[in-house]
């Protein structure tokens, strides 16, 4: 029964430090990181041939009646301040020349690029760990009651 608890301990403490190399990012997608960090500093539209262009379509798909081959670049609108913060982005393709109606802005191109997977996997890690943890001190405290 120890040797079940030590385990459960340190599949307790895997999750831990799973949830904390997602927390500063080490699982973050760097192809999705750059393309954001691109849209908040550069003031130039950023070509199809791009890393991360392709993701990027894919998760924020151009409107209905815009080909996707067609597609030239991410274009943005920027709202800034007079010290040139910008205050909104807004994402827009370049489809024929021609800027598409919105697919997002950057508060949402932000959270795609930050997104991953493993905080839910470590917390369920941790949680089944505690899980198992409660029952083989509630199985060892029901043995000593009940010799």
């Amino acid at each position: 029964m120890i040797t079940l608890k030590i385990v459960a301990l340190l599949v307790g403490l895997f999750g831990l430090i799973a949830a904390l190399l997602d927390r500063i990012g080490f699982f973050r997608d760097k192809d999705k990181v750059n393309i954001a960090k691109r849209i908040k500093t550069e003031r130039k539209e950023i070509l199809r041939d791009s890393i991360g262009f392709n993701k990027f379509l894919k998760d924020f798909p151009p409107p209905k009646d815009i080909d996707i081959n067609s597609i030239s670049h991410i274009a943005f609108d920027i709202i800034q301040t007079h010290d040139f913060f910008p205050m909104m982005i807004t994402i827009r393709y370049l489809s024929n020349g021609k800027r598409t109606e919105p697919v997002a802005n950057y508060s949402e191109v932000e959270c795609w690029a930050e997104k991953t997977p493993y905080g839910w996997y470590a917390w369920i890690i941790t949680v089944v760990s505690w899980i198992v943890l409660v029952v083989l001190e509630l199985i060892e405290i029901h043995m000593m009651l009940n010799p």
